[in-house]
Parts: C-alpha cells; structure tokens; sequence
C-alpha cells in the first residue's frame, strides 16, 4: 500500500517538521523499491539522497534546502513524473490510486520547493511528527558532541531505521542467485540462537554471539544490500537491538587532520548501536597516501577496542575485493581481524541469473521482451560470463544493468522513430548488438 503524504493549507513557508512529514511517505516508497529490485541503483541512489536530506534536517545540521537539496528534490520529482507517465500512457486502471499518490508526491516536493522553510515551530497531528534517531540512550549525548566538534567535517553517514513492516529473510531470498550465501548466513544465525540457549544452561560457557564478519566479492555481487537486510534480520530474530544500519565507505572515516579519523569513526560506530555498521572497501584503510597515511590505521585501532568493549551494541561488517580484502586483512594489527567471526563469499552470477537481473530492471520499468529479444539477451549475457576470466574486473549485476540501460537507449530511439506506437516492447533490433559494442558495455 503507498502511503498518502499528510495535506497542508495556504501559501506560508513550511517548517522542517511540516517538510519532512511530506518526505517521509516517499523515503517509505523509495525503501520498497530499493528491497525489491537491489540490483536497480536508481531505487538505492534517490532512496539514500532522501535520506540525507532527511536527516540533515533532524540533526538541526540545517535550517533552509541548500542547492543540492534542491537538486535531490527535482530529480524527484522527474522520477515520480516518469513513474505517472508509464502507468497512464496505456491506460492502467489497476493503477489509479498508485497514480493518484504519486501525482501528490510530484504536488508535495513542489510545494517545498516553492514556498521554502521557516525556522519556527508548529505542532502537527501526533501521526505526522517526524520521528528522531533512534540513537541507543546511553550514547546519544556523546553522539551530539561527537557531531558538534567535527561540525562540517563530519562525513554524511548511510542510516536506514528499522521497519517492522518488512520480512527482511524474505527479502533476503528474493535476491537473485546467492544461494550457498543465504544458507551460510542462516546456519550462522542458527549457531549463535544454539550457543545462546546453551548458555542459559551453562552458565560458564563462554561464547562469541556477535556477527561481526567480512564480505569478499567482485563489484555488483550485492554485498551492500545483503548487509542491509542482515541488519533486520537480525532485529527479527532478537539477536541485536535496533535494527539500524549504517554504511560508511572506509575512505570516509580517514582525514587528513590527526585525531579526525578516530573521532568519525567512533562516531559511525555509536550512531549503529543496537544494529550494522557496514564499512565498504575496508582494504582502502591500509591505502591512505601523504597526510592521511597513518589515518587507515588510527581507523583500526579506533573500531578494535569498540567491538572489544561493547560487543553486545556494535556488529561490524568488513567489505571488499577478495584479494584485495585478504591483503588488508594480513596487514592489519593481529588483534583487528579476530574480532570478525566469519567470512562470507560472494559468488560471480551464472549467465541464467544475470538474465533474472536483467528481466527485473525491465519489468520495473514496465518493458517486456518478445521471445526472439530474450533469446539474444540470454545470448550476449553467456558470451560476457565466458569472458569473465579475461576482464579486469568482472562487475555482475552492474554489467547486467549497463547492459539494460544501453538496450533501453536503443529501444527510446526505436520508439520515437516508429511515432509511439508500442512504447512497452523491447524487440530484436533492440538488443542486436554489434561486438564493439558487448566490449563497450563489458568494460563501462
């Protein structure tokens, strides 16, 4: 069900509580749809531009839209015109109230972005006050300083709540492929629900509940949406107590300032309490070059007595390349990679699974392919994974996702030639693709 967005009155400017009731329906939609199709990034990308704009707004970090604000909320708004214009160019009926909603959405954004933001308050309706972070209590003040002293040198953080209205193991088998993964990451839960009960029996058994490990893969394998929806799991099966994620890229924590990388880092780690932090391309902290060349490691022995001392609040998880990642790990001090219980690897995609990728990002657009198009989609996919070996860098569903966006060019252009005529079909001409034109998409 898409929620509706609560409706004002009048032409005054709008306080921060009155704009970020109107915002938080779409960030819900946005969430939806980036669990639905991960391997889309245009979900995943305006869902967390949403999000900072949203929580810049509850942090008091701002009191007016800045220009990238106002960059965020048009694309927005393009995004929800084009979403009405597909489900009403062939008469949807199914649709009319969806359409209605988004028609609604495209009216809120424009209204903020008309009449801009005033710094007094006003109370709303108890069921349209803009909820706070849900920070864990014992830590919230430190959080405040912590975003206080580092002012705009603090690094906008990746933070997704909780929602209890997902089935987040659900959705975790609905990604594509990943097979032996979700079977490790259950066994893994299981162990830990064991070893706890266990230890209501012995008292004196000593056991590791944490669920800090490492993601190793090749780009486009789904380790970022795999480890946002570990963070609910996790919630659902009581094993941690927010539920919350954060996700930081490891070249974020480092500054060039001495004492700066550990006090970002400490911050991101106190903002997860209760959930996942998630670290991606940890290995870069060992990469760091001139002023910042001891900053990597001020990361780790930051984050090390963290998960030492508050292993019941922190779960970290550790992401990157494989070899890359197996360096990193090597190099680091010898009390950081004990911390870290397992590692779990991500598989390439098979060509079968990448042509499952490919047909969400079509269906999500509403396009289908006749059965000559598929067979020549099934086609260039096989030919791509039998070259894997001799490309630099294999990047799975991202090449699945260059290579339906390229296709989808081809298809606008056929279109418009043909004067609209069938605007849902992607045909054979579409997708028959010259070799130079494969290597361009492999190598994007």
């Amino acid at each position: 069900m898409v929620k509706e967005s609560y409706t004002f009155t009048g032409n005054s400017m709008m306080t921060i509580d009155e704009v970020l009731s109107l915002l938080f329906p779409q960030l819900d939609i946005l969430s939806r749809l980036s669990n639905a199709y991960p391997e889309e990034e245009l979900y995943t990308d305006l869902h967390n531009d949403l999000s900072l704009v949203i929580h810049s707004f509850q942090q008091g970090n701002k009191q007016s839209l800045s220009g990238q604000d106002h960059q965020i909320l048009n694309t927005l708004i393009n995004f929800w015109d084009l979403i009405v214009e597909v489900l009403t160019q062939k008469d949807f009926i199914g649709y009319k109230n969806e359409i209605t909603v988004y028609k609604k959405y495209i009216s809120d954004l424009d209204y903020i972005l008309t009449h801009g933001i005033t710094t007094s308050q006003q109370v709303l309706p108890s069921s349209q006050r803009a909820c706070h972070e849900d920070f864990d209590p014992s830590v919230a003040k430190e959080i405040e300083s912590l975003i206080n002293e580092l002012h705009e040198m603090k690094p906008s953080f990746k933070r997704e709540a909780y929602n209890p209205s997902i089935d987040y193991r659900q959705e975790l088998y609905k990604l594509t492929g990943l097979e032996r993964l979700k079977a490790s990451i259950d066994d893994h839960i299981l162990d830990i629900k064991v070893q706890l009960k266990r230890k209501e029996l012995f008292p004196d058994l000593k056991i590791n509940p944490s669920f800090n490990c490492i993601f190793k893969g090749k780009p486009g394998t789904g380790k970022t949406s795999v480890a946002r929806l570990l963070s609910g799991i996790l919630k659902q099966e009581g094993l941690i107590s927010n539920g919350c994620y954060v996700e930081v890229d490891a070249s974020s924590l480092v500054s060039g300032y001495i004492g700066f990388s550990a006090k970002i880092t400490r911050l991101a780690a106190l903002e997860s309490f209760g959930g996942v932090l998630f670290i991606d391309e940890a290995y870069s902290l060992m990469n760091a070059q001139g002023s910042k060349a001891n900053a990597g490691a001020e990361v780790i022995d930051t984050l090390t007595p963290l998960m030492e001392n508050y292993r019941d609040k922190l779960t970290v998880i550790l992401a990157g390349y494989d070899k890359e990642m197996d360096l990193f790990l090597q190099n680091a001090n010898t009390g950081f990679p004990s911390r870290f219980k397992s590692v779990f690897q991500f598989d390439d995609y098979t060509d079968e699974e990448l042509m499952s990728i490919f047909l969400k990002f079509a269906e999500a657009e509403h396009y289908a392919l006749t059965p000559e198009a598929k067979k020549r989609v099934k086609t260039i996919l096989w030919f791509i994974v039998s070259q894997k070996d001799k490309m630099k860098q294999f990047a799975n569903a991202r090449t699945a996702r260059n290579l339906y966006e390229y296709i989808r060019v081809r298809c606008t252009r056929r279109i418009h030639k043909e004067g609209y005529a069938d605007l849902c079909t992607i045909q054979l001409e579409d997708v028959d693709l010259e070799r130079s034109e494969i290597d361009m998409i492999i190598n994007k």
